[in-house]
């Protein structure tokens, strides 16, 4: 971790948001800003707490497997055995050939021959096993040679059950139903800020925050493709999310088709860059969209069910409309977009009167259905409608040109902040605040 000192000597150096932090950093914020809403880390409401209590029973339940010694060994096989004709991931798979998650390929020969006739189906698969079999199979390894590797992975198994036990908090699944509770409690005006901590109470991990109101959720922040995002919109009922790939097409140059292309360039529809920033980010939108009597979030951000015709395979299907639910950003967020791409589709959006603008990015064209296009697509999508959500479609439409003024005035505002904080000109103010706050990993 970086030091005080050391965190000005490096440009633009990213801070990983600590567990701990938010206890810190989101009260000063909160304070200095004036922002009268609640906010809930992850676990801390009644269901949460049950739900945490359960989570670290159930680690205890699985390190007191690996420390009985009459039958550590069978429950190490049980959970890791691989068939013969099987390469499984996982760093303690047992299997026959060794791969990046496993090396117990010198040792598979000697227990496969030792279980095989009593404990292996015809597929090489673990048979089902009372705890009589289980007694027995354990015996029988302990007086194997490659007990030693298997002594060697579960000291190392369950360092990292105490460790999670410690730091256990709420899985994906158990967040979704937290956060349900939460909106049921809620009055229709009121707002509760939600900050997902990815099954950690402390430490660091993938973060992601939402605003959460009785009838949706906003999620400012979102890893469109990304292995590490969490809360899809296939979720909640109701959540806004700033999803561009409904109304983003590419193509790739000729050179790129031939060679080998390192990522899906769709990934890049996304404000965060580094590997680090996730739950930082997430602090600043939130701040940003709640200051000033949310300010941001009311007259320069906006949630519309739009449509397209591009299905959830990501293809045009002509002729049909498929709905999406987006969250359209503030200028003030933006500013600490760490993606260039990211900004200049949400200003192409925005900007233009024609229906489809193309942006070139590193060799890669992007399509950009635009909002003058996406609000007509929507407009004739509900144009025999008479319900809140056509009224909210036309509705913008009517707003739409004093909306793009004053956005795009204070977008080019913020973009020149922005980029000052890009080539390292200046500090940027949000790691001011971490080092003043003296967060935990300083």
């Amino acid at each position: 971790m970086l030091s005080k000192s050391g965190l000005f000597k490096q440009k633009n150096k990213a801070y990983r948001l600590n567990v701990s932090d938010y206890d810190t950093l989101v009260p000063y914020y909160f304070s200095k800003h004036k922002i009268n809403v609640r906010y809930l880390v992850n676990g801390t409401t009644f269901i949460g707490r049950r739900m945490m209590a359960e989570n670290y029973l159930q680690v205890q339940a699985e390190i007191n497997e690996y420390e009985n010694e009459q039958l550590a060994y069978a429950r190490q096989i049980i959970h890791h055995w691989s068939p013969p004709n099987a390469c499984m991931p996982g760093k303690y798979r047992l299997n026959r050939k060794n791969n990046r998650h496993s090396d117990f390929e010198r040792h598979y020969q000697e227990l496969y021959e030792a279980i095989n006739d009593e404990y292996l189906n015809n597929d090489g698969q673990l048979k089902e096993l009372s705890e009589e079999k289980q007694l027995r199979l354990n015996a029988i390894v302990k007086r194997l040679k490659c007990r030693k590797k298997l002594d060697e992975y579960r000291q190392k198994e369950i360092e990292e059950l105490y460790e999670r036990r410690n730091s256990v908090c709420l899985t994906k699944s158990q967040a979704i139903d937290e956060v349900k509770s939460i909106q049921k409690s809620l009055s229709d005006d009121e707002v509760v800020v939600y900050f997902f901590t990815n099954n950690r109470c402390k430490g660091t991990a993938h973060f992601e925050t939402l605003l959460i109101k009785r009838d949706h959720i906003v999620k400012p922040v979102h890893w469109f493709l990304h292995e590490s995002n969490m809360f899809e919109s296939t979720d909640f009922d109701k959540i806004f999310i700033t999803d561009l790939s409904p109304f983003v097409t590419y193509t790739l140059s000729k050179k790129d088709v031939e060679g080998a292309f390192d990522e899906d360039p769709m990934k890049r529809l996304q404000p965060q860059v580094d590997s680090d920033s996730c739950g930082a980010l997430g602090v600043l939108y939130l701040k940003e969209l709640l200051k000033n009597n949310s300010e941001q979030l009311r007259e320069f951000s906006f949630i519309a069910s739009l449509y397209s015709d591009k299905n959830d395979f990501g293809s045009i299907d002509q002729g049909r409309s498929y709905k999406s639910l987006l969250f359209f950003p503030s200028p003030h967020v933006l500013r600490y977009s760490q993606s260039r791409l990211y900004n200049s589709i949400l200003l192409a959006m925005l900007q233009s009167t024609n229906d489809e603008e193309m942006i070139e990015y590193k060799h890669v064209q992007y399509k950009v259905k635009t909002l003058h296009g996406i609000l007509k697509q929507s407009i004739a999508s509900v144009i025999e409608k008479d319900d809140a959500e056509a009224v909210r479609i036309k509705d913008l439409w009517s707003r739409l040109p004093d909306f793009r003024i004053k956005w795009m005035d204070l977008y080019y505002k913020m973009e020149q902040k922005r980029q000052k904080m890009q080539d390292g000109s200046v500090i940027p103010p949000y790691l001011t605040d971490i080092k003043n706050r003296g967060l935990s990993s300083y």
